[in-house]
């Protein structure tokens, strides 16, 4: 078994490309079909090092297996690897590798994990990233989207929402070209960190889930109740420490048929906003929620004044008061 896991230990050091240990069991956990093909893109993605190595972190940690972090909580590292029948003192004790790149010395075996142990160690570590994307992935989503989102889910510790905050609201719109473009362009440090998997979750978030009602291309696809037409939006991400903008198609939904830059306009309301929709008419886009007609073009807190006058404060500075007042804006769908 070690030694089926040593070769290919050195077949992913001279291609430099990221491999599932053979032997690990992956062994479906309950709860739902999807946890399977998890377990196996985490695998796929972390690699299987059967010693200790130091990770890619910007402050690197000691850590085994499929992506076993032991730095990370050595209570917890003691605890799951005697649990597995692994000598935690050795391994602890043990020269890290400076890269996974690098191939494992186990002239004492106690400081390796047997591939058996690699298979238990993973089947008790990656549990409650899994319960986690459970608890954010809606329902409807094919496994190849919850994959992705738990292998997020393992790699950053359960901080998907944290570092994608628009991530699952594309992921429940089936907004795949969205939801791939956020993966990528809001949080362009752990891309560059984790170069290959985040191409390869990127890839396969694109890919998204079969379509079951009206499709965008692959971009996006909805349910029988969004049948309006294909948007394509530019989003800035939400992240305030992220600068990108998201290039996202979505499909309007029924009673949205205006498209806008910034989403899907109700009826009735065909004026885009940066910030809402105004009916037709009252087409003025005024800077807080506001819309005016063209006759009251002038925005003037929640009054509209009369092209000939401005604002003074709150009201419009002519004696006579022209002025009407402003309707609220409609909210867009994205």
């Amino acid at each position: 078994m070690n030694n089926y896991c040593f070769f290919f230990t050195l077949f992913f050091y001279f291609t430099i490309a990221v491999w599932q240990c053979p032997t690990v069991t992956l062994e479906d956990l309950g709860g739902t079909n999807c946890y399977t093909p998890a377990k196996q893109l985490m695998s796929k993605n972390e690699g299987c090092v059967k010693c200790v190595y130091y990770d890619t972190s910007k402050k690197p940690k000691r850590t085994i297996g499929i992506g076993f972090c032991i730095d990370c909580d050595l209570e917890r590292a003691r605890e799951n690897l005697e649990a597995v029948g692994a000598n935690y003192d050795a391994i602890i004790n043990a020269k890290p590798l400076k890269s996974p790149y690098e191939t494992c010395d186990c002239s004492d075996p106690q400081t390796c994990l047997t591939a058996i142990q690699i298979s238990k160690l993973f089947d008790i570590t990656a549990a409650p990233f899994l319960s986690y994307a459970d608890k954010i992935v809606p329902a409807d989503i094919c496994c190849g989207v919850y994959a992705v989102v738990a292998d997020l889910a393992y790699n950053t510790g359960n901080k998907v929402t944290t570092n994608w905050p628009q991530l699952i609201q594309f992921i429940s719109q089936h907004s795949w070209q969205a939801a791939s473009n956020c993966m990528k362009s809001c949080h362009p440090n752990w891309c560059s960190q984790v170069p290959d998997r985040c191409k390869t979750n990127v890839a396969q978030l694109a890919a998204g889930c079969t379509c079951a009602g009206k499709s965008c291309g692959t971009a996006a696809c909805y349910d029988p109740n969004h049948d309006g037409p294909c948007c394509n939006l530019q989003m800035d991400c939400t992240d305030p420490s992220a600068h990108g903008t998201i290039t996202a198609t979505v499909v309007c939904p029924n009673g949205y048929p205006n498209c806008c830059p910034i989403g899907c306009c109700p009826t009735g309301y065909p004026n885009c906003c940066t910030n809402g929709c105004c009916p037709t008419d009252y087409p003025i886009c005024c800077p807080n929620d506001r819309c005016c007609p063209s006759n009251y073009p002038v925005c003037c807190s929640n009054f509209c004044c009369a092209s000939n006058t401005a604002c003074c404060g709150n009201s419009c500075c002519t004696s006579d008061m022209i002025h009407t007042l402003g309707i609220p804006k409609q909210s867009t769908f994205q």
